[in-house]
């Protein structure tokens, strides 16, 4: 029998007295009192060194704690113990991805999904990183495969929603989001519903957005000459210390998708001579 001198109970084992510690960790963590779930998780791993569990949730709340490299030690160590370890992979990925370690992070995603392809959460995730590095019709179709595993959540139609006014998507943003709005969950709803209302009712500033949006990806990522001319427009206006490159070189639009610069970036797009062309194109045809 274990002693235990924080509990002063009998344990059977050490996994027994560790697993205790980690689910007193989790409820500890859900009411925000994070240094004592802290003490907890590094006595579970101390009594249990094998228990990836216990690693991925110290991992996580490291992350909340914003100690991304201790956090990626933890979920690094879910792999040592065990390399088909799915979670650890995709939780890794996830701090990647806020790291901006973006190709590491795809790797990681994809083996994941590979050893469990049926996980909703790690296709929403996914989506995510996508969102984040400005390939939109990957991020809906990630969101739309983890609405597809699971129907219930929220959040990946409002994501997902998210994700179609970018494209200039109107309508199917509003059919995600008008999800939202029925589940009358407050938060979530309140949210959607605000979006909605601004589609439906749009002003002229944000028709133009919408429909700068969708020449955006639609047109400009498509062709490599126009990617290069609003490029370098972004560049001049803002310059290169706030574009991220990929390993080969190309750009990553995270400053145009997921920051403030989203609008100013559009501005950008609505005053260039090309869009104004496409523009008379399209309203010549409406």
């Amino acid at each position: 029998m274990i002693h235990h001198e924080k509990g002063f109970s009998l344990y059977n084992s050490r996994e027994e007295l560790a697993k205790d510690l980690h689910d007193e960790a989790i409820k500890l963590m859900n009411a925000g009192i994070y240094k004592k779930a802290m003490d907890n998780l590094n006595d579970a791993v101390l009594h249990y060194p094998g228990f990836k569990e216990a690693y991925l949730t110290r991992g996580n709340l490291r992350f909340v704690l914003r100690d991304y490299q201790g956090s990626m030690d933890d979920f690094n160590e879910t792999l040592c113990i065990d390399p088909e370890y799915g979670d650890g992979m995709a939780q890794l990925a996830f701090v990647k991805t806020e790291l901006m370690q973006f190709e590491e992070a795809l790797c990681l995603y994809e083996m994941a999904i590979k050893i469990t392809p049926d996980c909703d959460k790690f296709y929403s995730d996914r989506g995510y990183l996508y969102r984040k590095i400005g390939i939109l019709d990957k991020a809906i179709e990630n969101y739309s495969r983890a609405i597809e595993f699971n129907t219930g959540e929220l959040l990946y139609y409002f994501n997902r929603g998210k994700a179609k006014i970018w494209t200039g998507d109107a309508d199917g943003a509003i059919c995600d989001l008008k999800k939202c709005i029925e589940s009358k969950i407050p938060k979530i709803s309140y949210i959607a519903l605000k979006e909605v209302k601004n589609l439906q009712n749009p002003n002229e500033k944000l028709k133009l957005t919408i429909l700068a949006a969708k020449f955006f990806n639609y047109f400009v990522l498509k062709d490599p000459f126009h990617e290069e001319i609003f490029l370098n427009l972004y560049l001049k206006e803002k310059g290169p210390d706030n574009l991220i490159r990929k390993n080969n070189g190309e750009p990553y639009w995270v400053s145009f998708y997921f920051s403030n610069d989203n609008l100013f970036f559009l501005e950008i797009i609505c005053k260039s001579n090309e869009f104004k062309r496409w523009k008379t194109k399209i309203d010549k045809n409406i």
